[in-house]
């Protein structure tokens, strides 16, 4: 995983071990791309469904210039050296598509619903982050990178350790003290 790259794809994950569970045929790996998406005006009532369109033609359009511009710097053999725009051809097209026109067959999500935007870690939020392990209510363990685990930042690692604070709750929930495992950054299990 690379990231601190150009926008408005900064972070860049070589994900070949997918190939197998994506099922494309043709597939020699799976490259993520992903940034966050600039805010923008929501939808007036009744046009979601054309502001939705828009933004998915927006990410097209940002994706269309990220492989033709900066791509290079990533993956040179798989780029023109002279234009640093991508050998389209790398692209997997069970349609048969040509050139740029083979980027309409790839993957491409914008995430604008609410629930589907992420949650930030501005100051003075952690005081409202739950506690994995003690939300209140028998037998409910909250898990996720918006809980209260230490790392009070939406990542891969806070999710981790997230679940892990969990799982000891549940341990001890049981009796089961003992298979309780450390957690780094924590005292105690």
């Amino acid at each position: 995983m690379a990231g601190g790259f150009v926008e408005p794809f900064d972070t860049w994950a070589d994900m070949h071990h997918l190939v197998s569970q994506e099922r494309v045929d043709g597939a020699a790996t799976v490259a993520y791309f992903c940034n966050v998406l600039a805010d923008s005006q929501a939808p007036l009532r009744g046009e979601a469904d054309e502001w939705l369109k828009a933004q998915q033609e927006h990410l097209h359009q940002q994706a269309l210039r990220f492989l033709s511009r900066d791509i290079a710097s990533l993956w040179p053999k798989g780029t023109n050296p002279l234009t640093r725009e991508l050998y389209w051809n790398l692209l997997v097209d069970p349609s048969g598509g040509k050139d740029e026109a083979r980027l309409d067959a790839q993957f491409l999500r914008v995430n604008v619903e609410p629930s589907e935007r992420y949650v930030l870690s501005v100051p003075g939020s952690s005081a409202y982050r739950i506690v994995p392990d003690d939300t209140d209510f028998a037998n409910l363990y909250a898990v996720g990178d918006w809980t209260a685990c230490t790392i009070n930042a939406g990542c891969v690692e806070a999710a981790v350790i997230s679940g892990m604070v969990a799982a000891n709750g549940i341990f001890r929930s049981v009796g089961a003290d003992t298979k309780q495992q450390p957690i780094i950054g924590r005292s105690g299990p």
